[in-house]
């Protein structure tokens, strides 16, 4: 078998091919076949290696342009992050030959104009932001910013309304609702709280609170203008949909009764107010329905709409007018001792004061609490009712994040 083989293996071939005449044998001519494919390989390889060197030189000059351009990115922010102006500038006009999305291009040319202190130069990078698709958001909230320091309230709110179709969050709710106060929009405050994306992120109780304050400040607009009819049915639907909360309003509706002579809807809306919040420009209010009753349906009326609070100073000092107006002298007497220990105050001391002239005392009674009223503090009750922007929600105690919205002395506070 194995000579069989080997005489196989070496058994002559002849090749004859134009005109050239080759004797071997079948192991040379697989012997030169190998290493003919073998060559053609190696030739195949390095014509594919050739054709690619262009490519990879590309490739490789690409990579390098792309490391620096990244590295100059890097730098920028460093830069940006310690407010070095100058050299972030120069590093932003370096990376304008990059081929750098339009979209990054503005976030970093946005980022080194806030490090500038020129408005104007923030402003129109901000504006920048808002003509791009990709950017428009951050370029709205960057010009409402500016907005608020130029206090160009109107433009501010037109660019909060445009931001609630496309970004609503708690940050624009909080800052709209600033801008609108400052701007004393109060109709476009009422249509902001019926937007849904608006109450998605506001509590009932701030937007009932804010309901209050912007029908309170509608309704003196209306009275201003005549229409003190709509300005009472829009209160009273105020009162009913988010209670007494708000002292001014409960003041000006009980004004237009009194102005109306409705004075059953006077009396039912002192009940309840007092009840939530005596307070003494209510009580002058109540005094008023003397004109209407009979002293003895007068005083009757004056215990029951300060018998929520029968204790309360303010409730002491309205029992203690209305008996002197019917000349009930015990009664008053009563109210003004209880009154007196609580605080002595000015008009308890006056009223006590006019309480022994009435009664007959001796000039040196009466002396002594005109002397006493002299160095008694003003015990009048002055609501000032703040927007707190941190808490979101109306207070009397003003702090660095609140408001000014309204007070209960005088005429209607203006915001600063």
């Amino acid at each position: 078998m194995a000579s069989a083989w080997h005489k196989w293996h070496m058994s002559p071939i002849l090749i004859e091919s134009m005109g050239l005449r080759l004797e071997t044998n079948v192991f040379n001519a697989l012997l030169a076949l190998f290493f003919a494919l073998f060559a053609l390989l190696l030739l195949y390889k390095g014509t594919i290696g050739i054709i690619k060197w262009p490519a990879l030189l590309w490739h490789t000059f690409i990579n390098s342009h792309k490391g620096d351009c990244i590295t100059q990115v890097e730098e920028l922010l460093i830069r940006v992050s310690n407010h070095d102006y100058e050299r972030a500038t120069s590093l932003l006009e370096q990376l304008d030959c990059h081929s750098l999305p339009p979209r990054l291009k503005l976030i970093l040319a946005n980022n080194v104009a806030v490090l500038s202190n020129e408005l104007p130069v923030i402003k129109q990078s901000f504006i920048d932001l808002a003509g791009c698709t990709e950017t428009r958001n951050a370029g709205l909230e960057g010009l409402i910013t500016v907005y608020m320091q130029e206090l160009d309230w109107e433009a501010g709110h037109l660019c909060c309304k445009q931001l609630w179709e496309s970004a609503p969050s708690e940050w624009l709710a909080t800052t709209h609702t600033f801008i609108l106060i400052h701007a004393q929009g109060w109709a476009e405050l009422s249509q902001l709280l019926h937007n849904d994306r608006f109450r998605t992120f506001c509590s009932p109780e701030a937007i009932a609170q804010l309901s209050l304050v912007a029908l309170y400040y509608e309704a003196i607009v209306s009275c201003e203008e005549g229409e003190d009819e709509k300005a009472r049915i829009a209160l009273e639907e105020g009162s009913k949909q988010c209670g007494y909360g708000f002292m001014p309003l409960n003041i000006l509706l009980a004004e237009l009764y009194i102005k109306a002579k409705d004075i059953a809807k006077l009396e039912e809306l002192l009940q309840s107010v007092w009840a939530y919040h005596p307070h003494d420009i209510l009580a002058d209010l109540a005094m008023q329905l003397a004109e209407h009753l009979s002293k003895p349906r007068f005083f009757t009326k004056i215990m029951q709409i300060v018998k929520p609070q029968s204790n309360a100073y303010e409730s002491l000092i309205l029992v203690a007018r209305a008996a002197l107006a019917c000349n009930l002298y015990e009664e008053a007497q009563a109210a003004l001792e209880s009154a007196v220990q609580q605080k002595e105050g000015l008009r308890a001391c006056l009223m006590m004061a006019q309480y022994h002239q009435n009664t007959g005392a001796t000039i040196s009674k009466t002396m002594e609490w005109l002397n006493r009223a002299t160095r008694a503090g003003d015990d009048r009750l002055v609501l000032c009712y703040y927007w707190d922007t941190a808490t979101q929600q109306l207070t009397m105690e003003q702090s660095c994040t609140s408001l000014l919205i309204a007070c209960t002395s005088g005429s209607p506070a203006t915001v600063p």
